[in-house]
This record gives structure tokens, sequence and C-alpha cells, in this order.
């Protein structure tokens, strides 16, 4: 069976990295290029765009 992926090409996700000695996380946006969501994996370039326009979809990783 055939399904959609969970994240599509031009996709932005915000992932963070949190540091467990200091409280204190990084966080950054990547740019969806593929997923494997088998895997739940994510493949992409990470970027901080000043503003992500109203027409892109954004979702928040957990």
């Amino acid at each position: 069976m055939l399904t959609m992926p969970t994240y599509r090409r031009g996709d932005y996700v915000k992932v963070e990295f949190p540091d467990e000695d200091t409280g204190v996380g990084e966080w950054m946006w990547v740019r969806v290029h593929r997923c494997d969501d088998e895997k739940k994996l994510v493949f992409g370039s990470g970027q901080r765009p000043a503003d992500l326009s109203s027409k892109q979809r954004t979702r928040n990783t957990v």
C-alpha cells in the first residue's frame, strides 16, 4: 500500500538539540529534502529563515 510521507520536500521542520548539562538547548529550522517514514528520519538542510511566509507549511517535531 502506498502512503503519503509525513513531510514533503520544501516543508520546514523545527529541530531541537537539548543540552542536558545546562538545560539550554539549541534549535534550528530544517528544510526537508526527503523523509523516511519507516525509520522516522528527515533529510534536509539547516536554515534559520528570518520569516516563514504563510504559504509554506511548518510542523514542529516532538
